[in-house]
């Protein structure tokens, strides 16, 4: 299971691509446990580099698995790798297409790259069959404010407040909009 992008990871990103396997005992099936308590640990203590040394050995363990090609692709999110990060999002989208955590990533990644048209279709493709997810609705009006669409950005806004009255970026963005008005 690789991306096709893997090829077109710059070489200031591809070391950690695969960084941290070989540099241990590989994980087996009576390890892989400790090993994601040790991933756990070192996220909660902020050691990005040392989790996803750790997450590079889990992959190598079972390339099969969603949850840490998400954790990938966090990591290297946070640490600046926007590459390895999509290709990451492409491959847990790949196993699980229609993960919605992956999706908004995936959105919310072309969004910061200014990809304004394909992270609004992502968004409306998700809400088509999901409308109740205020995440969402929220990315959509920030994505549509930004494109200078402020009545549609109001309106998905409030639609992410009525579903979730407490959603932390649809409430941003309501507080912009009220002072852009």
């Amino acid at each position: 299971m690789t991306s096709a992008k893997t090829e077109q990871i710059p070489e200031n990103e591809s070391k950690y691509w695969t960084m941290g396997i070989g540099d241990e005992e590989p994980v087996t099936q009576t390890t892989v446990s400790a090993t994601w308590q040790k991933y756990l640990s070192l996220h909660k203590q902020g050691s990005w580099l040392q989790a996803l040394m750790v997450v590079n050995r889990l992959i190598a363990y079972d390339r099969q698995q969603p949850e840490v090609w998400r954790v990938k692709a966090k990591l290297h999110g946070m640490m600046g790798h926007s590459v390895s990060c999509i290709c990451a999002i492409e491959i847990l989208l790949q196993l699980v297409p229609r993960d919605l955590d992956a999706l908004r990533m995936q959105a919310l990644f072309l969004y910061c790259h200014h990809s304004h048209e394909s992270a609004l279709s992502i968004c409306e493709s998700v809400l088509g069959s999901n409308p109740t997810h205020a995440d969402f609705w929220a990315l959509k009006a920030d994505i549509l404010s930004s494109r200078g669409k402020q009545t549609e950005a109001e309106k998905a806004c409030k639609r992410a407040l009525q579903i979730k009255p407490d959603c932390i970026a649809a409430l941003r963005l309501q507080s912009h909009l009220q002072t852009a008005a």
